[in-house]
């Protein structure tokens, strides 16, 4: 089996919206729903469940679950969004048969993995890769909006905890494990998108070889007037799954 993910994104101001599309590929059946509206998955805050210590971590955060175990075929465990509370994080933790993306779009997090912390600006991202002991931490006094992307080498989800929320723990200046930063600049635009209208803005944010599981990260900003057609990629067929949620530092964080 083999996969890739790609985050697709644009924003329109005058909806207050950003949309991200993650399309999975497989070599198997592509998903385990029939239709389109069953393979759209939506972030409604409302519905968002309430955590304290999450993997032994600080304080609370609100998640809910966009995508899980059953809505691919693919070995994606869950795709989950949420709010980290001000001084509040998810305790530090590793996976043998699973890795993850932690990503926060407002704010700024403390990032943690292998015991080395640094301080990151949204919008950005650290993979968490099998093996690698990883936590994330809000030092401030606002909350964080917060995303992770799970795929595993089968859908049997694992993870240790190791006790450690790393709050108040020595930072680097720079970053000693690989980030992505989503800046809108370094997007290149790519008309006619597999034979679609219009212009999408696009880059590869972290390619295969960053991940122990087959997985590559892509992220693009669609053109309004963008219209992408129906297509198979290396013999795999392709989906995509749709999420909307709101602009928050444009809509005073509802």
């Amino acid at each position: 089996m083999g996969y890739y993910w790609r985050a697709l994104g644009f924003a329109a101001a005058e909806m207050k919206t950003i949309a991200l599309v993650c399309g999975f590929c497989a070599l198997v059946a592509p998903a385990l729903a029939d239709t389109l509206a069953e393979r759209i998955g939506h972030y409604v805050p409302e519905k968002a469940q309430r955590s304290t210590a999450v993997h032994d971590g600080a304080g609370s955060m609100n998640v809910e679950s966009i995508l899980d175990d059953k809505s691919l075929s693919t070995n994606l465990l869950f795709w989950h969004r949420g709010v980290i509370a001000p001084h509040s994080g998810i305790g530090e933790h590793f996976h043998n048969r699973c890795e993850e993306m932690f990503v926060i779009l407002s704010g700024e997090a403390e990032f943690t993995i292998n015991g080395r912390t640094s301080l990151l600006k949204a919008p950005v991202g650290a993979p968490d890769r099998m093996g690698s002991a990883h936590a994330i931490y809000n030092p401030t006094d606002q909350p964080v909006e917060w995303m992770n992307i799970n795929v595993g080498t089968s859908k049997v989800y694992d993870a240790s905890d190791l006790g450690d929320a790393r709050v108040g723990v020595a930072k680097d200046p720079i970053a000693q494990f690989i980030t992505m930063k989503l800046d809108r600049a370094d997007l290149k635009p790519v008309p006619q998108m597999n034979d679609g209208a219009g212009i999408v803005l696009r880059r590869r944010v972290l390619g295969p070889a960053v991940f122990y599981t087959p997985l590559g990260l892509r992220r693009s900003s669609d053109c309004p007037a963008r219209r992408q057609h129906r297509h198979k990629q290396d013999g795999r067929h392709e989906r995509s799954l749709l999420c909307h949620f709101r602009r928050w530092q444009r809509d005073g964080g509802r």
